[in-house]
């Protein structure tokens, strides 16, 4: 098969199709339907949850709020380095503009908080090989997509 007369948009499709379908063959996506953000529920609420759930617990208790300033990322975490240069996770924010759906705000959380992880326990920034690690434990592999994904459920990796 030819991918010449496709467009460069048609030929990125194809090799994220192929990525996600040799992930599939790696990895169990995860997919958790139970309700989240009920009227009242806080996502500091959901962190608690989650870091009981995924993280027994070990991930230090910090400020985790919506910001409706937020634009360009769904979610971001941030630290500050310490004298000896150590990473200190400070917070979490969450997009509050966004078409939440129960499974996709679970696992922008996820990936927020393996953040905290890899800083607290790794001293490591950015999408390091902890992280993804981490993520891969969880269900959430790189490239993870569902197969019924709506458009306000995809994010840069898919």
């Amino acid at each position: 098969m030819s991918y010449q007369g496709l467009s460069g948009k048609a030929r990125e499709e194809i090799l994220k199709q192929a990525k996600r379908q040799i992930f599939r063959e790696r990895y169990e996506f995860t997919e958790d339907t139970r309700p989240v953000l009920s009227v009242g529920m806080s996502p500091k609420s959901l962190y608690k949850q989650l870091n009981e759930e995924l993280f027994k617990g070990d991930l230090p208790d910090i400020p985790v709020e919506f910001n409706s300033r937020l634009r360009k990322t769904l979610g971001k975490a941030y630290y500050r380095i310490d004298l000896g240069g150590n990473f200190v996770p400070t917070k979490i924010e969450i997009r509050k503009k966004h078409h939440w759906t129960a499974r996709f705000i679970r696992k922008v959380m996820t990936h927020e908080m393996c953040h905290i992880w890899a800083y607290n326990f790794h001293n490591e920034g950015k999408h390091g090989r902890k992280f993804w690690e981490k993520m891969s434990d969880l269900g959430y592999p790189k490239t993870h997509d569902w197969d019924d994904s709506m458009s306000c459920e995809r994010d840069m990796y898919c």
